[in-house]
């Protein structure tokens, strides 16, 4: 079965489910090569895109050779101390620029801008692509004096440094940001993230009818029933189309999608998206919640803004500057008005339809009227006590937060850090794991830094190598460009070796990508099994000669073949230094062992030969060719006779 063209859990960048966005990478590449200027900021609601656009923009400088482009998600990284950051963001950049030097051990700013600016005046400028910046505005700008937003300011942002971009991702209006937030967009371009046009929106529709594709076609009333559904809302247009080619590939349909099909999988797609609107949701401010809910409750879709002034004024519902609010809403393109009647509507039926099911006016009004239960300050509070040590009353107030908002990110992350932070390891990632499915743009990060961590102490090789396959499915690229984890495979398919299971430790180097390091075990694999096949042909003479060199105990003394022969060894030993640890795989052979000769076979050493005084030191864990076995046979028959 072909898998679906539609692309729902995961950003599209760089994928044929990218479409359209022609304005906006026309936009950023006329800043980006601009004498004057080297910063843009790209700002829209949640989901509608943003990350898509970053990381096509990333694939799309790297592949065109010109620049150096580095992703880098905020998300996440809201408490974490501005050294922290930047070394992780060291890492990141080291990884996509292997020339660059290792960077330090990063304890401030100033290591940090020594260590990129220096290296980088021997290489391409560098494209910063900085998303979900605004997560660090609530903690930051509350803090120290050192922190990002100060160090963007004072030493990134519009510096004339033609050897370094930035081009940010802000999930809200760049007026809406604090002021110590806005003062590092102060005078620098940006561009609206809106939703896509009709035109893009059919192509993406139909992409289940591309000559590569052909798994599904559409008629033209359903392509016109998805987007009145939602008007180009990437995410939710993926999402609908997704759950329609489910439908048909399920029932083996062949025929063409019709509107009554797009109808009849419009729950499906509202129960899917669940997280991701509460998401959207979540980020409101209240006077929004409120008049947006209050829209949503008239049965009829538009509404002037003198009847919603009687509905909230029926419902004592309070909001401060109403038009104001109305407009703000319009912007985040979320309603749509009629200037001329001063009429609203919402601009995406979908989102529409869940507001009005699932945010009942009364019940923003109760929330939002009882800010001591409110999730944000149970949040609030279990950073407080998490800060603090106190990772029991932590996690009760996290507990409580996600109670009232379930798909609350930062509280799902932070509750799996302190489990992981007590130990209870399993627990964590399950929490995770969960909130992976629901919101796996938010969950990936920690999840891989919990999963790596789980690799590193888990002693079952089995469920190491699972492990490894799921932070893979995670995130493809991490094999490729993190030194750790390569670090942490090859350990593994050494393991693998070591067990003689070779044929496994090439296939996890396949399914990885990582085709010359298969190679590698490929070729050693055929030398062990020639090896092994000759050494066992000629173990049944070495066995019966083995008794010329015997240790009497007893008399203290070495006989006199067993020293003529560590002396022959001791030369033949330079050779063998040259070889690899491959012995230590084979079934049997020579081995050195506490500066003596041994021969293995199995897991049993049959016998032995030399002395400490005659066989040099070190020699461990040595492989003998067959070249090699051949010489050694020659001299000890030259004894024997």
């Amino acid at each position: 079965m072909k898998p679906s063209p539609y692309i729902t859990g995961n950003s599209v960048g760089g994928s044929p489910a990218f479409v359209g966005r022609a304005d906006i990478l026309r936009e950023v590449k006329r800043i980006i090569q601009h004498p004057n200027q080297n910063v843009i900021a790209l700002y829209g609601q949640r989901r509608i895109g943003k990350t898509s656009i970053l990381k096509h923009l990333e694939m799309t400088f790297n592949a065109e050779g010109t620049y150096h482009a580095v992703y880098f998600d905020l998300l996440g990284r809201a408490y974490q101390p501005l050294n922290t950051v930047l070394a992780e963001l060291a890492r990141k950049i080291k990884a996509q620029i292997n020339s660059l030097p290792t960077p330090p051990s990063i304890q401030n700013s100033e290591e940090f801008h020594t260590w990129l600016f220096e290296g980088l005046k021997q290489q391409k400028p560098l494209i910063l692509l900085l998303d979900e910046f605004e997560v660090l505005e609530n903690v930051q700008a509350q803090g120290s004096p050192d922190n990002f937003f100060n160090y963007l300011h004072d030493h990134l942002i519009n510096q004339n440094n033609t050897k370094f971009n930035l081009i940010f991702a802000v999930g809200r209006n760049i007026s809406d940001l604090q002021n110590v937030a806005l003062a590092v967009f102060k005078s620098i371009p940006t561009k609206h993230i809106s939703l896509l046009n009709e035109t893009d929106t059919t192509v993406l529709i139909r992409l289940s009818e591309s000559e590569k594709d052909q798994s599904l076609f559409w008629a033209d009333e359903a392509v016109n029933a998805v987007w009145q559904w939602t008007q180009g809302h990437p995410f939710l247009t993926q999402l609908l189309c997704q759950k329609v080619w489910d439908h048909f590939i399920e029932q083996n349909k062949t025929q063409k999608v019709m509107a009554a099909d797009v109808e009849a999988n419009l729950e499906a797609t509202l129960e899917a998206a669940e997280a991701a609107l509460l998401w959207l949701w979540k980020g409101l401010p209240p006077n929004e919640k409120i008049v947006s809910a209050a829209i949503a409750s008239f049965t009829e879709e538009e509404v002037a803004h003198e009847k919603l002034q009687a509905k909230l004024n029926q419902v004592a519902a309070v909001v401060d500057k109403l038009s104001e609010t109305l407009d703000r809403l319009v912007k985040w393109d979320l309603l749509q008005t009629k200037k001329e009647n001063n009429i609203f509507s919402f601009k995406v039926k979908l989102i529409q339809r869940w507001v009005r099911e699932t945010q009942l006016l009364d019940k923003v009004i109760k929330e939002i009227d009882r800010p001591i239960l409110s999730a944000e300050n149970f949040y609030n509070s279990a950073c407080f006590e998490d800060q603090a040590g106190r990772y029991g009353t932590a996690v009760f107030y996290l507990q409580e937060a996600l109670k009232l908002t379930p798909a609350h990110i930062e509280a799902n992350i932070l509750c799996a850090k302190i489990l992981y932070k007590q130990n209870q390891i399993d627990a964590a990632i399950h929490i995770l794991r969960m909130f992976y499915n629901s919101s796996p743009e938010s969950a990936r990060v920690p999840l891989v830094e919990l999963l790596i961590g789980k690799i590193h102490s888990e002693k079952d090789l089995s469920k190491k190598i699972e492990i490894i396959r799921e932070v893979y499915s995670i995130n493809p690229e991490i094999i490729q460009t993190d030194i750790a984890m390569q670090g942490l495979l090859d350990i593994s398919v050494t393991e693998l070796c070591q067990l003689n299971q070779f044929d496994k430790a090439i296939h996890l180097y396949i399914e990885f990508g990582l085709i010359e390091k298969a190679a590698e075990i490929s070729h050693r694999y055929k030398d062990a099994v020639e090896f092994s096949t000759f050494a066992g042909s000629i173990l049944v003479e070495i066995e019966e000669i083995s008794d010329l060199f015997v240790y009497d105990i007893e008399k203290d003394k070495i006989y006199t073949n067993s020293l003529e022969f560590s002396k022959v060894f001791s030369v033949i030993a330079v050779e063998i230094l040259q070889f690899n640890d491959l012995m230590q795989s084979l079934p049997c052979g020579f081995i050195f062992g506490n500066s003596c000769l041994y021969l293995k076979k199995e897991s049993n050493f049959l016998c032995g030969w030399g002395s400490s005084k005659d066989i040099p030191l070190g020699l461990l864990q040595l492989k003998v060719t067959k070249n090699l076995m051949s010489g050694i046979l020659a001299e000890l028959a030259r004894i024997r006779g």
